[in-house]
């Protein structure tokens, strides 16, 4: 598939006319679209149907799973920048990069299907539960805010290289 790939975007896509190539975009975007719905609702059928949590409370493991997300992805983020920053390679706001790349850090479907594919055992339901709350978070909260939590003109100064 990958060989496929490369040789049909490589080769077959330039010599195609313009109009062409627009339209096979918007009907593999349209395809992409409807499997990428298709993909959370099945899953989020999953969630509620196949893996209710007796004795737990979804939105107290929810919250939990995402606040965990949150501040792994900043302190995954921050770390580098402050040794790019001392090593004099980057020359950015370490704060704001920081929040920009925490909250810009979506997630999505290969968590799920990861989670999805755990072996059963007792803490698979609440493991898929807590996945699904983050990657809804991410999609619905993160992806529904960013541009207006970031404004271009922030993000204008934000970052400038230093080489």
């Amino acid at each position: 598939m990958v060989s496929t790939g490369l040789v049909v975007g490589n080769c077959t896509v330039p010599r195609m006319a313009g109009g062409a190539t627009e339209s096979l975009r918007v009907v593999w975007q349209a395809i992409d679209e409807i499997l990428d719905s298709l993909l959370f609702v099945m899953i989020g059928l999953s969630v509620v149907v196949v893996h209710p949590i007796p004795g737990i409370r979804f939105g107290i493991a929810g919250v939990v799973a995402i606040l965990i997300c949150l501040a792994a992805r900043a302190a995954s983020v921050a770390l580098p920048i402050a040794g790019l920053r001392a090593a004099g390679i980057l020359d950015a706001s370490q704060w704001g990069l920081t929040a920009l790349l925490t909250w810009g850090g979506l997630r999505g479907g290969l968590a799920l299907a990861l989670a999805l594919s755990i072996p059963d055992s007792p803490s698979k339901a609440i493991i898929v539960n807590m996945t699904y709350a983050v990657t809804v978070f991410s999609i619905l909260v993160q992806g529904g805010t960013i541009g207006r939590v970031f404004k271009p003109q922030q993000l204008k100064g934000l970052l400038t290289s230093s080489r």
